[in-house]
């Protein structure tokens, strides 16, 4: 199963990595939109989180962390939003030098491919990392911590 899923995320690398950067902006702006849309499914979801938190004995600081709210979840949809403000990081040109062969030879910025992240009980991260991850052309494989399972998902 985690390896369909991980073959998955290598095949849409492909897809990814060659969106320019206008398209990678109407997707974060269709993703802040939608988490704005999707805000109290989402706030549903991370109360039973909280109540699971709770129910587990989770510190105040895990607990805080955990929570989510309108204005959190506004936050992550800004966050998206403040991303398509930034330039491509795709493609630029890093160095440029000829070699004593006579080779042109060019270091230009390209994609990592598939990024894993693993986290704990910050589900503002999922969104916070799928964003940079598209911002630069990649994919992205995330892990939350279990405690966060419904939030993430939502």
């Amino acid at each position: 199963m985690i390896q369909d899923f991980l073959q998955k995320a290598k095949e849409t690398e492909k897809y990814i990595s060659l969106l320019e950067d206008d398209e990678k902006n109407r997707i974060l702006l269709e993703m802040a939109d939608a988490i704005l849309a999707n805000t109290e499914v989402i706030l549903e979801a991370n109360k039973k989180d909280m109540d699971l938190a709770y129910k587990n004995n989770l510190n105040d600081v895990g607990l805080d962390r955990l929570m989510l709210n309108q204005r959190r979840i506004k936050n992550m949809a800004k966050v998206m939003v403040r991303m398509t403000t930034y330039p491509d990081p795709v493609g630029n040109l890093l160095e440029e030098w000829q070699s004593e062969e006579a080779l042109q030879i060019k270091r230009v910025s390209v994609p990592l491919g598939v990024v894993s992240i693993i986290y704990e009980l910050r589900p503002s991260m999922t969104s916070d990392a799928a964003a940079l991850c598209l911002k630069t052309g990649n994919v992205c494989v995330l892990k939350g911590a279990d405690d966060t399972e419904n939030s993430n998902h939502a």
